[in-house]
């Protein structure tokens, strides 16, 4: 949109003038596109919570339709429920809330990570009191940059999502964290720069006390 803001004209491929109407639709083409594309670089859980979350939100629906939403990406309910990624109860299933996932929660200790909670769990520690940018920073730091890249890139796609179904609340989640990720970049260098620095004294520190050191 701002390419076809800052130009004077914009012109079809017959030279006349296109619409805005026009213009929008062709942005519109494009964003689906890549957001297609996107989608298949996540693993298959996280793309089962996207093309949840487009559906339903947080919303809860009967368990009949995740069954038949996760077959599409040849896994099981069972699956979805032993990755944090969903509550499955009485026939009806939904995705985990932020507030209901763990506040001890550790990307190396996960032995089945997604892309998805990466993502949920760096806004639930934006959010929280407790939390805020260096608690976030050092969870980013956790994931390394593969996963750390896919939670960015989830961010802008659940802010779409949410923008195109007019869900302003969780809207303001995404929001906020693509907007910090900058911040979160820069307090990123920090907390591993201070990683680093801490980890260079405590080995000084151990080879002052060995026999026969003379460092």
């Amino acid at each position: 949109m701002g390419i076809f803001t800052a130009a004077s004209n914009v012109l079809e491929p017959d030279d006349t003038p296109m619409t805005v109407r026009a213009a929008i639709a062709l942005i519109n083409q494009v964003r689906a596109e890549i957001s297609g594309e996107e989608t298949t670089g996540y693993d298959r859980e996280t793309q089962f919570c996207i093309d949840w979350f487009d559906e339903f939100g947080m919303d809860e629906s009967t368990s009949g339709a995740a069954i038949g939403m996760a077959q599409a990406y040849d896994i099981g309910l069972d699956d979805l429920q032993k990755s944090g990624v969903v509550s499955a109860q009485a026939g009806k299933t939904r995705l985990l809330r932020r507030d209901e996932l763990q506040s001890d929660w550790s990307p190396r200790a996960d032995k089945r990570l997604t892309d998805w909670e990466c993502v949920q769990h760096l806004a639930r520690v934006m959010e929280s009191p407790d939390g805020g940018m260096d608690a976030a920073a050092r969870l980013y730091s956790e994931m390394g940059s593969e996963r750390g890249e896919a939670a960015r890139m989830l961010a802008y796609r659940l802010y779409d999502i949410c923008e195109r179904r007019d869900r302003a609340k969780e809207a303001q989640v995404w929001n906020m964290l693509a907007q910090e990720w900058p911040a979160l970049d820069a307090a990123l260098i920090r907390v591993e720069d201070e990683s680093r620095r801490r980890s260079s004294e405590n080995q000084g520190t151990l080879g002052d006390g060995l026999p026969g050191w003379d460092g």
